[in-house]
């Protein structure tokens, strides 16, 4: 049996009705399906793909759940192994299928249809297919149609009602066919397109981690409270504090689950319910799962959130909504909400009802399985914490994709993921997962050659910059890893990516800013440089006297990316094609570097100016001369003042954490006396964070507070200093595609001594830097 190249021919699309093109969102339906064996079984697989999530059980137990993150022109479909689930020969299995349709395009999914298609495999042989004798229905139990999204980047709130509920997933179960509860027969479509094997490996569902109960009390629900959002109530109801004691009759910090439940009584009259605050102890990511019996009819109403700085769990911001609801059956209620993740460290229930029993309340860890290949220690405690916190941060934004972070947005952006892979070339030895992100925004490729700001998705802006640093992603991937029948693939896009830049040039060597509504000219979260439209009014819009330096400076990296991909895959291929483009790229990144200076330098200030707007020089910020020095565009004669104005110059527009690395790295290329400066802004600013409780890093230096108190408290991108734990401290890096050939080069920081291993894909490199030198061994794979 291969898992990789199952045969859909004969499988069926299925959906609830026979119009199935119309637009529908946020609708939840379940389908009920049988099989039997008739031999011994070597290994059953259900092979399955949805629009745009699904859960299956067999026989009553979990089969897998989780669609991958793919596009409606690339549909992914995963294998489960369901050998264990099955019944003995000749006894009837069934399959059960929850799926969920989201129909909104968002920043981590593309509209398309919905359904869900199937067949189980035995051996070499099919036994199912899924087809129109599949039974399905509307779900009764998840609300479907129109609720708040979670945010505008995620996809809707739920809300559950176990009054609902009929044990329709369970074994033993009896359908009937009419009622309110009746199923009918599934309308089938044929598969008109080919599905692929989902190229990473599955989450790992983990056991129920331990919350403690932090806080807890009675509430009343403001009358001021708008949107009339679950989120909204929550965050602006009034809270009044209660003892432990008094409310469930334990000591205070219990810890859930409780085998015979902790019963909360409230004798009050005049609030609303009882509130709960649950710690899980430091930042996850996973399902929520809850056991609890209420009275019939009671709302549990769930707020999720990363902190408890407004004194309880932040679960309205702006217009986001990190909630759910359940309405209790007024029996032992189990649920798990296998649909969407949760990114918090804290839950907070509030249960309308004056008595109720909870066993449990939390999350469900659901992690990609890592390998940590790599391996770093050194002298200083700071430091091997930050480390440490640094490999959490990234296993957080690590799902179906790299992704920004786990709360807000889940989101794979190209800019953010390219922090993250480097983190995670060396810390896993991960390239699998690189891949698959860079093809995803790769497949994204929007008809003006950008592409979409997020993948999957469907977004009206994108950012050019971040466009430009996806070719700088894909050529750092094959320096890892030597992928070079990945990066021909890729290498279309490359070409449409830099023929539209080249054409919005129009002749000149440097490239203009983007005036239209559908770019928005980010460059990073720092004063004057987020794409405050503002900026496009001062402009002139037909004086050729307007670019923008950091835009140009993303563009010269992207073309020599370009150079180097182009000229390996001309000694890979033997194609004269890919020398042409080379040499055209080359002379495209002349043009940049001989106009770069010149245009940008500012002869009173010895800095570059970020903006020239209509001939005048604007803005200055440490971005913007790091990136002139990280990408080569300073002349030899002006890189040591820029170095020295970056690492002491008061200036200048303060860098952010997560672009910092173009600081640094630009430091580092000046001098290894940069050493010292760069590992103490690393101990000051990610110190920071962990003397202020972070368990994992944050979106920027502001934490929950910024963006109108909703930054993320942890993001992939502001895990770098791994990179240079690695790069710089061990003094390894790739010098050669595939890393056939590397670079020594450990530089003098503040640690006084470091050890550990590099991994790459033909052999690891175990390094040792003391006081008194150094010691390298290579083994071979």
């Amino acid at each position: 049996m291969d898992n990789n190249n199952f045969n859909f021919t004969n499988c069926k699309w299925l959906w609830v009705n026979a119009a199935r093109d119309e637009k529908y969102e946020n609708i939840y339906t379940q389908y009920m399906d049988s099989f039997t064996i008739t031999e011994e079984p070597q290994k059953i697989v259900l092979h399955i793909s949805a629009d745009s999530e699904y859960v299956a059980w067999v026989n009553g137990k979990l089969a897998g759940y989780g669609q991958y993150a793919d596009f409606p022109e690339y549909k992914v479909y995963d294998s489960l192994d369901i050998t264990s689930l099955v019944n003995d020969i000749g006894e009837k299995n069934t399959l059960c299928i929850l799926t969920y349709h989201q129909g909104r395009s968002t920043s981590v999914y593309k509209r398309g249809l919905p359904g869900v298609i199937y067949g189980v495999e035995q051996d070499n042989s099919t036994v199912l297919y899924s087809s129109g004798n599949a039974l399905c229905r509307i779900s009764p139990d998840y609300m479907s149609g129109t609720l708040p999204l979670t945010t505008p980047q995620l996809s809707f709130v739920f809300e559950f009602d176990f009054n609902g509920y009929d044990n329709w997933n369970q074994e033993g179960y009896e359908y009937a066919m009419v009622g309110d509860m009746a199923w009918g027969k599934a309308y089938a479509y044929e598969n008109t397109q080919k599905l692929f094997p989902r190229p990473i490996k599955k989450l790992e569902l983990g056991d129920r981690i331990e919350p403690k109960i932090v806080a807890q009390g009675v509430y009343k629900y403001s009358a001021h409270a708008e949107p009339e959002t679950t989120a909204a109530k929550m965050q602006f109801s009034y809270l009044s504090y209660r003892d432990a004691h008094v409310l469930y009759g334990d000591a205070p910090c219990t810890t859930l689950p409780k085998e015979n439940g902790l019963v909360f009584k409230n004798n009050s009259g005049d609030d609303d319910g009882i509130y709960i605050v649950l710690d899980l102890h430091r930042e996850e990511s996973g399902v929520f799962e809850i056991d609890i019996t209420a009275p019939e009819g009671t709302v549990i109403n769930i707020g999720y959130g990363e902190h408890l700085d407004d004194l309880r769990v932040r679960s309205y911001v702006g217009t986001r909504n990190f909630s759910g609801k359940l309405t209790a059956s007024g029996k032992r209620d189990q649920f798990t909400h296998y649909i969407k993740r949760f990114g918090c460290r804290y839950i907070q229930l509030y249960v309308e009802a004056k008595e109720f029993t909870l066993y449990y309340a939390g999350l469900r860890p659901t992690n990609y399985p890592i390998e940590y290949k790599g391996v770093f220690a050194c002298s200083d405690s700071l430091h091997n914490k930050i480390y440490e916190i640094s490999l959490r941060t990234l296993l957080l934004c690590m799902h179906e994709h790299y992704e920004d972070c786990p709360w807000r947005e889940q989101a794979l952006y190209a800019m953010d993921s390219r922090n993250q892979m480097l983190c995670g070339y060396y810390a896993f030895g991960e390239y699998d997962f690189a891949r698959e992100s860079i093809r995803l925004l790769g497949l994204s490729q929007r008809d003006d050659g950008f592409l979409e700001l997020c993948a999957p998705a469907e977004i009206p802006i994108t950012i050019p910059c971040f466009t430009l640093m996806w070719i700088v992603q894909l050529y750092e991937h094959i320096l890892f890893t030597g992928d070079l029948d990945f990066a021909q693939e890729m290498w279309k896009h490359v070409e449409q990516i830099i023929r539209s830049v080249w054409i919005h040039s129009r002749g000149s060597d440097l490239v203009p800013p983007y005036y239209n509504d559908k770019y928005w000219n980010f460059y990073e979260w720092s004063d004057g440089l987020a794409g405050d439209r503002s900026l496009n009014n001062m402009r002139d819009k037909d004086n050729p006297l307007n670019f923008d330096a950091p835009l140009n400076a993303f563009y010269y990296l992207a073309l020599r990316s370009a150079v180097q991909i182009a000229k390996n895959l001309a000694d890979y291929t033997k194609d004269a094609n890919y020398r042409d483009l080379e040499a055209w790229y080359d002379m495209m990144a002349a043009g940049v570097l001989n106009n770069f200076d010149k245009t940008f330098w500012d002869e009173e200030k010895e800095v570059y100016a970020t903006y020239l707007i209509n001939g005048e020089k604007h803005h200055y910020s440490e971005l913007t001369n790091a990136l002139a020095l990280y990408a080569g565009l300073v002349p030899e004669s002006k890189k040591e003042k820029v170095a020295h104005m970056l690492a002491h110059g008061k200036d200048l527009v303060p860098i952010t954490i997560s672009h910092s690395i173009f600081k640094y790295e630009a430091l580092l290329s000046v001098s290894d006396e940069y050493g010292k400066y760069v590992f103490d802004e690393i101990t000051d600013k990610w110190g920071y964070m962990l003397y202020n409780n972070a368990t994992t890093f944050w979106e920027t230096i502001n934490g929950a507070w910024d963006f109108s108190n909703a930054g993320s408290l942890c993001h992939g991108w502001s895990a770098i200093p791994v990179i240079f734990y690695y790069k710089y401290v061990l003094g390894i890096s790739p010098l050669t595609v595939g890393f056939t050939d590397y670079k020594f080069s450990p530089i003098p920081t503040p640690l006084y001594a470091a050890e550990g291993k590099i991994p790459s894909g033909k052999m690891d490199y175990h390094v040792s830097i003391t006081p008194n030198g150094f010691k390298i061994n290579k083994i071979k794979h």
